[in-house]
């Protein structure tokens, strides 16, 4: 909706939580946990950060540059609405501890889907 100059709609009343990680942190803590002297163990891949859907939004329309508000809309009853992981046996365990945060990982993510965008148009 953004890419078309619409405003986002959230479910319910945005305000629900949750924890965001990179693809990038995902993949680095994969290598982290293949290469630890471990077994049979599980572990949280998390930033340990809770962040509103309201927040995550938010941050969308500013790095989309979008001038346009948030359309809510009747809230899920099936929705979890706060799930934060915790960190703290990845950081002891595996030395993992995610590098990016929310705000360079979105705006990569925005570059990049702009990039195969472009790219799919000249393809045309």
């Amino acid at each position: 909706r953004l890419d078309r100059g619409e405003a986002p709609t959230v479910f319910g009343d945005g305000t629900q939580g949750y924890d965001f990680v990179s693809v990038r942190d995902c993949a680095r803590a994969n290598v982290a946990a293949m290469t630890a002297d471990v077994v049979d163990r599980c572990y949280n891949v998390c930033t340990g950060t809770l962040t509103s859907i309201n927040e995550l939004v938010a941050t969308l329309i500013q790095l989309t540059g979008q001038q346009v508000s948030i359309d809510y809309g009747p809230a899920d009853v099936s929705f979890v609405e706060r799930r934060v992981g915790d960190p703290t046996r990845a950081r002891e365990e595996l030395n993992f501890v995610t590098q990016m945060g929310l705000v360079d990982g979105l705006r990569e993510l925005i570059e990049w889907r702009d990039s195969h965008r472009r790219r799919g148009e000249e393809l045309q």
